[in-house]
């Protein structure tokens, strides 16, 4: 069962396990949909997450606004 991505599934694996492994596994789920490649450029190296619209402007941290990238791209 594929839950990561969910707010309850967030939650679920924030009460079994430690707040750090809840947000390893669902950074993981988020490379893991975007099939482990940048979605820039399909670079395979140094993956970083990145918020289509920035926290700063308002942007939240739900699955749907984050995406996988390289380091570089994400830095541009």
């Amino acid at each position: 069962m594929d839950t990561y991505g969910s707010h309850e599934g967030y939650l679920f694996y924030l009460h079994t396990c430690s707040p750090a492994e809840a947000k390893r596994l669902w950074r993981e789920s988020i490379k893991k949909e975007w099939g482990h490649r940048c979605a820039y450029c399909g670079s395979d190296v140094e993956l970083t997450l990145d918020h289509i619209i920035p926290q700063a402007k308002g942007g939240t941290n739900h699955t749907s606004n984050v995406l996988c990238c390289c380091r570089k791209c994400n830095g541009d």
